[in-house]
């Protein structure tokens, strides 16, 4: 029977220094092969395989493309491409970003769950919203095992307590307990897996010519349009209550990673309103200075009425903004 050979590892905030120390407790025979992804700028030089290799004792590297899955070894995804493990190699794909990221956790959890089931153990480290959350409920219901970082030492809460909100059956434990936990699964035999097959991730699709038909016959479209593209939203294929919105052309959005996004849209529209009715302000003093200059009283009049109803509406955006309204939209 096999055992639980297949570790993946998703973190954000505060994930680095976390995940650190979680492969400085593994053990140099881990029967086990470890993928990570962490939330990277696309345009960043990632150091993070070479601080893993220094924190402990498995070797670390930036994963290759149709690179074999091998115990005793951690291989991270880098900077601008989605990680996906298939039965005995893994795949990197530039498709669409999800929760506003490339790499994103979910595509590497729920990939190792269509691949490998109840061989799978899902690791959720310190980080912001619920990228991963959907992920790891599909790793759960495949029968494999999902691990969350207790959110009392956890540096950003929320990924790993989201995640535990998406699971049922997870494990809240400190980085040290993560270490032993992992190891010991690592040594005991896995569930029977389901006979499912595994199926095309939504990213592969996303990237190919048959993506579009299949996309455009999942769920309900959603009164909302996707923040990268602003494409329609449709309600995509989730966990009880762990839905997934998809626009048409593959970007993906969990539910609290979609409203921080919509909060970050609706304040730079609120800036950009600020700047227009300054500019317009602007443009009524200017002609209440030519018609005083030429003695045109009624016009001077009302242009003193618009300036006054663009300073009100002024003080009312900065007011909202100074408050964090946006922000606070967003949830």
């Amino acid at each position: 029977m096999s055992t639980h050979d297949l570790v993946v590892i998703g973190a954000s905030a505060g994930g680095i220094e976390a995940l650190t120390q979680l492969v400085g407790e593994l053990p140099a025979d881990l029967e086990a092969a470890v993928f990570v992804v962490v939330h990277t700028p696309a345009n960043a030089r990632s150091e993070l395989p070479r601080l893993l290799a220094r924190a402990g004792p498995l070797p670390a590297a930036h994963v290759a493309d149709a690179e074999p899955v091998e115990c005793g070894r951690i291989r991270v995804a880098p900077p601008g491409l989605h990680l996906l493990v298939k039965p005995g190699f893994v795949r990197l794909v530039q498709g669409p970003p999800e929760h506003g990221f490339r790499p994103a956790i979910d595509p590497l959890f729920r990939s190792a769950a269509s691949a490998y089931g109840p061989r799978t153990v899902a690791v959720a480290l310190s980080g912001v919203l619920d990228d991963g959350s959907a992920g790891a409920r599909e790793v759960e219901a495949a029968g494999g095992r999902v691990l969350v970082q207790d959110v009392e030492e956890a540096t950003f809460p929320d990924l790993p307590a989201n995640v535990a909100d998406a699971c049922t059956s997870a494990e809240s434990l400190t980085i040290a307990e993560l270490a032993r936990r992992i190891t010991t699964l690592t040594r005991i035999p896995a569930a029977a897996a389901l006979d499912d097959p595994p199926t095309p991730d939504p990213l592969e699709l996303a990237v190919s010519r048959h993506g579009t038909q299949q996309r455009d016959q999942e769920g309900g479209q959603l009164p909302a349009v996707c923040p990268d593209c602003g494409g329609p939203l449709r309600v995509v294929a989730g966990r009880d209550e762990v839905p997934v919105f998809r626009c048409h052309v593959g970007h993906a959005w969990g539910g609290r990673s979609l409203l921080d996004a919509q909060g970050v849209q609706i304040e730079g529209s609120l800036w950009t309103v600020v700047r227009l009715l300054e500019e317009r302000s602007e443009l009524a003093q200017r002609l209440r200075e030519r018609a005083a200059e030429r003695d045109l009283g009624r016009a001077v009049r009302r242009y003193d009425e618009q300036i006054d109803d663009i300073e009100q509406q002024l003080e009312h955006l900065r007011s909202l903004l100074a408050a964090g309204g946006a922000a606070s939209s967003a949830g």
